[in-house]
């Protein structure tokens, strides 16, 4: 498919919180796993619809960022 669905960080008690902080720090927009119901909390889920180099472009951002790190 064109979507991925990752884990949220550890340190973060809900997706949709940290769905805004990630959009907030790096202006990369994810959907909380909750927006697919109560079984996808914990999760965000990503499109994969942009050219490789605006997700390369995002990859870095979050990296940068720092805000997978717990």
């Amino acid at each position: 498919t064109m979507f991925v669905w990752a884990p949220i960080p550890k340190n973060y008690a809900d997706s949709e919180r940290f769905a805004m902080e990630l959009m907030e720090q790096t202006g990369v927009i994810v959907v909380p796993g909750t927006a697919f119901g109560d079984l996808g909390e914990g999760y965000v889920r990503m499109a994969l619809v942009y050219p490789v180099e605006e997700i390369e472009r995002a990859v870095k951002a979050i990296e940068e960022s720092g805000i997978l790190k717990a």
